[in-house]
């Protein structure tokens, strides 16, 4: 069903005709179109994603320690990169750590404070997620511009 199917509301002041009309309809059949695609490219994303770290957020998390290389980065850091709460992220870290994905460390000036670092096997597991992620971009990529092209030249043939 496209947005041209339903009955455009004219606005005060705004013409009532159905072809004046038609830039909103196929901007807003583009729009529709984008939102679907989105869908499933989080869709793709949620399918491939390793197991063990189970959402976009420790797919995150794993990035971010990544990235902090050997010095780490505490859980405040990390909940701030991710804007959440540093409690809000505890059981979130807890499990990327009973899976081995992350280990925690006192931080060597201040024994009150614990460094997150990525272990080997969360490394693997960033890698293999990369790799997973490429993949699927190519294959849903052009699945997208496929559909998107078929929108576009529906919105061409009513014009």
């Amino acid at each position: 069903m496209l947005a041209t199917d339903f009955p455009v509301t004219p606005r005060r002041g705004q013409p009532t005709t159905r072809g004046e009309n038609l830039h909103d309809a196929s901007a807003l059949d583009a729009l529709i179109s984008l939102t679907m695609a989105t869908q499933r490219l989080l869709a793709t994303f949620h399918r491939i994603l390793p197991e063990a770290e189970g959402s976009e957020m420790g797919l995150l998390s794993l990035t971010i320690i990544a990235q902090a290389g050997r010095r780490g980065i505490s859980q405040i850091d990390l909940a701030r990169a991710i804007s959440r709460q540093p409690a809000s992220i505890t059981r979130l870290i807890d499990r990327l750590e009973a899976a081995d994905l992350v280990s925690r460390s006192p931080h060597p000036c201040d024994r009150r404070i614990k460094v997150l670092l990525l272990t080997e096997k969360g490394q693997q597991t960033l890698d293999a997620a990369a790799e997973r992620l490429l993949g699927a971009r190519f294959a849903t990529t052009a699945q997208i511009l496929s559909e998107l092209a078929a929108s576009a030249a529906r919105l061409r043939d009513r014009t």
